[in-house]
């Protein structure tokens, strides 16, 4: 009897023993499950973590390019604007030099007409002057 008990506690030891070694296997099993999924997850979630990265560059790069772009148009109208105001300079400097020698040449011919009035009004006094004496000659005479 002794023999047979100590058999039945074996048998059941060892039944006992082998559900554990299966909850053990389903547990490690579902643990190995989870961790692949996990790990699937993880390089899913890094797969998309690197194409926002690459589009992210993408799109700086593309930023970067636009804003070189706009500075060197910017630069290129500056330069143009300033090629313009020289030029702007350059033309009001040739037409005060313009306007100062009208100024002197009309300085210069109004003397000239001065100076023409002047010779043609002494020449008409001499002649009215000559005109005067030949009438007061005649009529001493």
């Amino acid at each position: 009897a002794a023999m047979r008990h100590a058999d039945l506690a074996s048998a059941a030891l060892r039944e006992r023993r082998f559900q554990a070694e299966q909850v053990h296997e389903q547990r490690m099993a579902a643990v190995k499950a989870e961790t692949v999924e996990a790990e699937e997850a993880t390089s899913a979630a890094l797969a998309r973590a690197a194409r926002i990265e690459v589009e992210a560059q993408e799109k700086l790069e593309l930023a970067n390019m636009e804003t070189e772009s706009a500075v060197k148009s910017s630069a290129q109208r500056c330069a143009i604007a300033e090629e313009r105001l020289a030029e702007a300079w350059a033309m009001e400097l040739q037409c005060e030099a313009a306007a100062h020698e009208r100024i002197e040449a009309a300085e210069i011919r109004g003397l000239e007409m001065a100076e023409a009035v002047e010779e043609e009004s002494a020449a008409m006094a001499e002649e009215y002057t000559a005109e005067a004496e030949a009438i007061e000659e005649e009529a001493q005479a």
